[in-house]
């Protein structure tokens, strides 16, 4: 930032300058001692004395920096080395725009709140309609985050036994553009302790989370209408459940197995129990 700092302050200094009408050569160097930037104005073509040049200058210097303006006076330039102020300005311009980016860049690599999808390579998929559906799961990682787009197409289901007896899976976040979760989808995923399934999804196919029988919690989409049989069974370790005022089905054998499970609330809406 110091750097770009320094930048903002040249081009600062050399449209003042401009303004005023003074002809002069003008070159940023870096000093090889310390290692600090600046400017030298050669003043034999300005016709203004160094104070009058300091007077135009020194307070948008004392603005951009909060520090006295150090101007160096030096009239050791050679027409060889003398930049003009067009290349003064877009250098200044293109070493704070990589700079920024640089920064933007570090910053993105840092940033470990984000989640990073999973390659779409270690998934099988279909598109049919310009929509996704998951079929299988190819990968190894234990945490999978399902990709919201696959070839531009969103991904809108979760396949037949898409991740059937993925043992060592243990996390799974499922974008928000799935509506389906398909039959036996996580059936077997022993391992499996966490589980974000988004609003949008209306549908839970049979057999669906049977057999998770490391997942404690679950929240049911307020989208979903049925609970379909065996959608939980097995799930030995579930301790708490949230079942949406929606539902109005809860099918045969929905929860058998969950052995953990104290307590659980049924919607007023709930029409029949299998």
């Amino acid at each position: 930032m110091k750097k770009i700092t320094k930048r903002i302050l040249l081009l600062i200094m050399v449209i003042a300058i401009v303004i005023n009408g003074l002809p002069f050569y003008i070159l940023a160097e870096t000093d090889t001692n310390t290692g600090n930037e600046g400017i030298t104005i050669d003043l034999s073509a300005t016709g203004e004395s160094i104070d009058e040049v300091l007077s135009n200058i020194s307070g948008l210097n004392a603005l951009a920096t909060g520090t006295n303006s150090s101007v160096s006076t030096s009239g050791k330039l050679t027409d060889s080395k003398k930049d003009s102020v067009e290349d003064v300005i877009i250098d200044a311009v293109v070493e704070e725009t990589a700079e920024k980016e640089e920064d933007t860049k570090e910053e993105i690599k840092y940033d470990s709140g984000s989640a990073v999808e999973t390659p779409a390579a270690d998934f099988e998929y279909t598109i049919e309609d310009s929509k996704v559906t998951i079929d299988a799961y190819i990968g190894s990682a234990t945490e999978v985050v399902i990709p919201a787009e696959i070839e531009g197409y969103p991904v809108t289901s979760i396949g037949y036994d898409a991740f059937y007896r993925c043992s060592s899976l243990t996390s799974i976040t499922i974008p928000d553009g799935v509506t389906s979760i398909g039959d036996y989808a996580f059936d077997g995923c022993s391992s499996l302790t966490s589980i974000t399934i988004p609003d949008g999804v209306t549908s839970i196919g049979i057999y669906a989370f049977c057999g998770c029988s490391s997942l404690t919690s679950i929240t049911i989409p307020d989208g979903v209408m049925s609970i379909r049989i065996y959608a939980f069974c097995g799930c030995s370790s579930l301790t708490s459940i949230t079942i949406p005022d929606g539902v109005m089905s809860i099918g045969y054998s929905a929860f058998y197995g969950c052995s953990s499970l104290t307590s659980i609330t049924i919607p007023d809406g709930v029409m029949s129990i299998g």
